[in-house]
């Protein structure tokens, strides 16, 4: 599971991490997970600090260079967060994976980006801002 928030969007993903973190604790074998979050202002708007730095000193949370494995083996994408700045500038930087790995095309990166999103692989939960 691959989930990417900014600010507030951080928040839906908090409970895929709480039940990970009770699986886990009951010897369930729990699949990667990465999350990807930014927020403007550390001091004021980094949300859940505390908990999310619990969860990736339990293994809860990989932050390695496993973006594209896990896009290989069926990753799911979730994004979280303002239509109009956040999603598109995810939905670049996946591209931008895309053609690193691949050499691909810009009409097969996005063939691409549009395939995971078919398959139910790339799911979005955003809002507008204006």
């Amino acid at each position: 599971m691959i989930m990417v928030g900014a600010g507030t969007g951080v928040a839906p993903f908090i409970g895929f991490l709480q039940e990970r973190a009770c699986r886990k604790s009951q010897d369930y074998s729990i699949s990667p997970s990465l999350l990807f979050f930014g927020c403007r202002f550390q001091a004021q708007d980094f949300y859940y600090r505390s908990e999310l730095e619990r969860y990736t000193e339990a293994g809860i949370l990989e932050h390695k260079d496993r973006v594209w494995e896990l896009l290989q083996d069926g990753g799911v994408i979730y994004v979280c967060g303002d239509a109009n700045r956040v999603a598109s500038e995810v939905r670049a930087a996946f591209g931008a994976v895309y053609q690193a790995q691949t050499g691909g095309s810009d009409v097969q990166r996005e063939a691409w980006l549009n395939e995971l999103a078919v398959n139910q692989r790339y799911i979005l939960d955003v809002w507008s801002s204006k």
